[in-house]
């Protein structure tokens, strides 16, 4: 009886302990490839913006400039405005003081 416990107790150890060692050689190994993936990202990023012709952009023509300048201004005069929907999710006629008279 005791020999069998001893076995048992002892194929029991081995087996938490295989369990133990594959678990530290996996988590090595991820942590190693977790690196390599790390290095190779910063590489592959630094050869992308090394090559990217930023030099090749040509300036901003005036007229655009004037219609840009256009845009932005009638957007400082006229907000953007909260359109109320009905319960049906149509959206509602506007009632503002001017269409009522």
């Amino acid at each position: 009886m005791m020999e069998t416990l001893l076995i048992a107790g002892a194929c029991i150890v081995t087996i938490f302990a295989g369990f133990y060692v594959h678990l530290r050689w996996s988590m090595r190994f991820i942590a190693e490839q977790m690196a390599m993936l790390d290095a190779k990202l910063a590489e592959a990023l630094t050869s992308t913006i090394q090559n990217l012709p930023l030099g090749d952009i040509e300036p901003v023509n005036p007229v655009q400039m004037m219609i840009m300048q256009m845009i932005q201004d009638n957007m400082a005069k006229n907000p953007a405005k909260i359109v109320t929907r009905t319960p049906d999710g149509q959206f509602a006629a506007e009632s503002s003081p001017e269409s009522e008279q």
